[in-house]
């Protein structure tokens, strides 16, 4: 009886022992999360900030700040009705489907009234939720607290993480920890206790539900540790193992995408999403240099000098890749753990899991440095992933493994050496990566001086205007191909949404119907486009002056010659013209119909040719990239032929013409007028800057055998038709 008793209370000991641990480390976690926030609004210069105004107000930021306004204004992204006016916005058709962010933004929203708030608000807590995750994946590991705290706090602060900010809002780290735990795990030969890893299991399920982008390396990461756990356990359970987890995020990445493929299903691909090319994968590939080399215009002399040095090399291929920055005491573990593999091996004076690490690190950069085997994924299954260098956060992770073992060792030998360690690294590497926050502070006061200087003149556009009125956007410019025009930059034309209150604005026109409207309506001289604009249903125009390179003179002074035109409202960059007065609706514009102006139709069927042929280039047949003119090209005809490059006629004009691809002789629709600086800018023609142009022909327009390929142009007057030479392809 008294050893029942005292059985009885050893495991009621034990019980409460466990618990008391587990709490402890939670509240630990929770504590390091108010630290990580903390850490961001110093460096942010939080006692003297305006919460309402975003991190960001620019290119890629724009795009994260629509989608989660569009969560905070709608209930959820998917469809906004008050962007690509007058139909709507189907945002699914293109595919971001980053779907756990945006449930952070969802659950804010019933916190903050404000979209901007709730955005910046959401990445802070993403971050705080990297650096929890982390520290629970280490610990899961079997790493002291002391050193899953350092190595999380530093991880959900890494260089990666404050660069990429709103800009990047789909790639914040905080369930990259959960698939890279469990490659470690099957790597050192473990088979996990499912109901012991459910946490794990429900980080893999939302790493399918979110961007694609981690999903995909959480698998490969998986795969390579399952392989190495096979090989040095042969245990087939390790592979059976992860086999289950891939599956995992497989079905669940295919369940986030569904959407998005009944919406293609219903509206059709978007022209304007363009096929990635293979090459891409190089473009925007991961580089070794770049993972080791310090934070820009860090404080240290001697990195500052580093970095500048870099920047005066121009060394080739430097993208977005620039900022996958792994900071001083990740550069340290990254060194560490790929030594332990290339100078130990599995010997046993290494600790397994410095050994892991480094073997996955080694199996990463294998996949995304330039020339790597992500290329020849590409080349050979899909291009959809091209930005190799976002696996940046999974090396983050394992050199911070090798540094929690280092901590760790020394923790096992005297344990006040070890935390003095363990706070000398947390020192130091904050103070090395949080600079990494300080561009973003810099142009603080600048993003908040746009921003208020938008909301300020829309505010008082929409008390003049009616609830609910349409406003369409001048200069008519595409959505996710946009390098900018004159002063606007990329994706300019979001900002008078993000700040408005109740008005339905024309941009983007993601739907092709939506696009070959614009298409059209951007070749009409300014009476015609008022009036296709009121028949249309637009109500009011809004012009950016930034967008023309003279300030909008010529064109707002063309607008306000149009009968019925009405200045309503003017400011040092945005007009705001009424159109409500303009003679509609109308069945025709320009004597032509109205319905013609949405209509894929061929518009150089009915014309002769001019005798002359344009200045062109091509930049992709199929899927070979600047390919010789003097063919034959192979074409595979199970997918769509994709067409890409630039023309400009013999005039030395692009806009108010209309391009078409020819095969063998029959023309087939094709859009013209994307962005092409780099056109202009070689050929000294400023009207050349629109000058690029995609197409797509159905695979099943395609017949085995030889055929030809040909361009034509509309003239100036639309009289007649410049075509390019030939060029051979061969479909099999």
């Amino acid at each position: 009886m008294r050893f029942q008793k005292n059985a009885l209370a050893a495991t009621e000991s034990s019980f409460i022992g466990r618990h008391h641990q587990a709490l402890t480390t939670l509240g630990l976690m929770a504590c390091q999360g108010g630290f990580v926030a903390a850490i961001v609004f110093v460096s942010l210069g939080a006692f003297d900030w305006n919460f309402r105004v975003p991190l960001q107000f620019s290119d890629d930021a724009l795009v994260y700040l629509v989608q989660s306004k569009s969560t905070f204004e709608n209930g959820w992204w998917w469809v906004n009705p008050r962007q690509a006016a007058p139909s709507g916005l189907h945002a699914l058709l293109f595919p971001s489907n980053s779907n756990v962010d945006q449930a952070i933004v969802w659950l804010l929203r019933w916190i903050f009234n404000s979209p901007m708030t709730a955005t910046n608000f959401a990445w802070i807590a993403m971050l705080m939720l990297s650096g929890v995750s982390a520290t629970f994946g280490l610990r899961s590991l079997g790493f002291s607290r002391i050193a899953s705290l350092t190595a999380g706090t530093l991880f959900a602060l890494s260089p990666y993480a404050l660069y990429r900010n709103l800009g990047h809002f789909s790639l914040v780290t905080y369930l990259v920890p959960f698939p890279a735990v469990a490659a470690i795990q099957l790597s050192l030969g473990t088979v996990p206790n499912w109901k012991k890893s459910l946490a794990l299991v429900a980080g893999c399920v939302l790493l399918g539900l979110n961007y694609i982008y981690y999903a995909f390396f959480g698998c490969f990461f998986i795969a390579m540790g399952a392989a190495a756990g096979y090989v040095a356990s042969l245990n087939s359970r390790v592979l059976r193992a992860a086999g289950l987890w891939i599956g995992l995020i497989v079905v669940c990445a295919a369940l986030n995408y569904a959407p998005s493929v009944f919406a293609y299903a219903r509206e059709g691909a978007p022209i304007i999403v363009r096929e990635k090319a293979p090459a891409e994968a190089e473009i925007y590939g991961l580089k070794l240099r770049q993972l080791v080399s310090p934070v820009f215009e860090h404080t240290f002399g001697p990195f500052r000098a580093w970095t500048r040095k870099e920047a005066a090399a121009q060394f080739p291929l430097d993208t977005e890749n620039m900022i996958s920055r792994l900071g001083v005491v990740g550069t340290m573990g990254f060194v560490a753990a790929i030594l332990a593999v290339l100078v130990f091996g599995s010997s046993d004076r290494m600790p397994p899991a410095i050994t892991s690490a480094g073997q996955l690190t080694i199996s990463g950069l294998l996949l995304a440095t330039v020339g790597g085997f992500g290329s020849l994924f590409n080349l050979l299954v899909t291009t959809d992933i091209r930005a190799y260098n976002r696996i940046a956060p999974f090396l983050v992770f394992f050199a911070l493994v090798a540094v929690a073992v280092a901590i760790d060792r020394v923790l096992a030998r005297r344990r006040a050496a070890g935390a003095v360690l363990a706070a000398a690294v947390l020192i130091v590497g904050l103070w090395d990566q949080i600079q990494a926050i300080r561009p973003l502070a810099d142009v603080r006061r600048t993003i908040e001086a746009e921003f208020l200087a938008v909301h300020h003149f829309v505010y008082a556009l929409e008390k003049a205007i009616p609830h609910g009125a349409t406003v369409l956007q001048l200069p008519f410019t595409m959505y996710l191909n946009d390098s900018g025009y004159a002063r606007m930059r990329p994706y300019d034309h979001f900002k008078p949404y993000i700040v408005s209150l109740d008005a339905k604005w024309s941009y983007p026109a993601m739907s092709n119907r939506q696009f070959a409207w614009q298409e059209a309506a951007a070749q009409l001289d300014p009476a015609d486009l008022t009036s296709l604009a009121a028949a249309t249903g637009y109500q009011f125009i809004l012009l950016d002056r930034y967008g023309y390179p003279d300030n909008a003179v010529a064109v707002l002074a063309a607008l306000k010659a149009v009968p019925g035109v009405k200045l309503l409202l003017e400011g040092e960059r945005y007009v705001a013209i009424d159109i409500t007065a303009v003679a509609a609706p109308l069945t025709t514009v320009a004597g032509q119909p109205i319905d013609d102006f949405v209509a894929d139709r061929p518009a150089t069927s009915r014309l002769a040719a001019c005798g002359s042929a344009p200045t062109f280039g091509m930049d992709r047949i199929g899927l070979q990239t600047s390919p010789p003119l003097a063919g034959p090209i192979d074409v595979d005809r199970s997918r769509d032929l994709a067409v890409s490059g630039w023309a400009v006629t013999p005039e030395g004009n692009t806009l108010g013409s209309d391009l078409e691809i020819a095969i063998d002789g029959a023309p087939f629709a094709a859009v013209y007028g994307f962005d092409r600086p780099d056109v202009a800018a070689y050929l000294k023609v400023p009207a050349a800057q629109r000058s690029g142009f995609r197409a797509f022909v159905p695979a099943a327009s395609l017949t085995p055998g030889a055929h030809t390929l040909a361009l034509r142009v509309q003239s100036r007057t639309q009289a007649c038709f410049y075509e390019t030479q030939a060029i051979p392809f061969v479909v099999h």
